[in-house]
């Protein structure tokens, strides 16, 4: 009873009375991105995206990223999505050629061009 009675109180974090199924709920970009969910279209989301991520990973699926990089190519087809696993790297840093921060650093300045 007390479990449930938790779930059912509204915070009062910036007095918008969210639940916490609410809060948990929108830590997760597809809560934005993905059509029905309670998130979707209220977020103004980057029109580019560069994701990276290995196919070693131990700490989240591997279907994570490819998640998040299809939602964002179905929520808005303008969106340019820069999307690439790299063999033999773990989830973080993971990149073919080059240090992640610098190649990170050049594409941005490469999409803000």
């Amino acid at each position: 009873a007390d479990f449930k009675a938790d779930f059912a109180k509204l915070d009062v974090v910036g007095g918008q009375g969210y639940s916490v199924s609410y809060r948990l709920n929108a830590y997760s970009p597809l809560f934005y991105l993905t059509y029905g969910q309670t998130g979707y279209g209220k977020a103004k989301i980057a029109p580019y995206w560069r994701i990276r991520t290995g196919i070693r990973q131990s700490d989240t699926s591997l279907s994570t990223e490819v998640n998040l990089a299809l939602a964002l190519r179905a929520y808005d087809s303008k969106i340019n999505v820069d999307f690439e696993t790299v063999w033999g790297q773990f989830h973080t840093k993971a990149e073919r050629v080059g240090d992640s921060t610098a190649n990170f650093i050049e594409w941005a300045r490469a999409v803000a061009k």
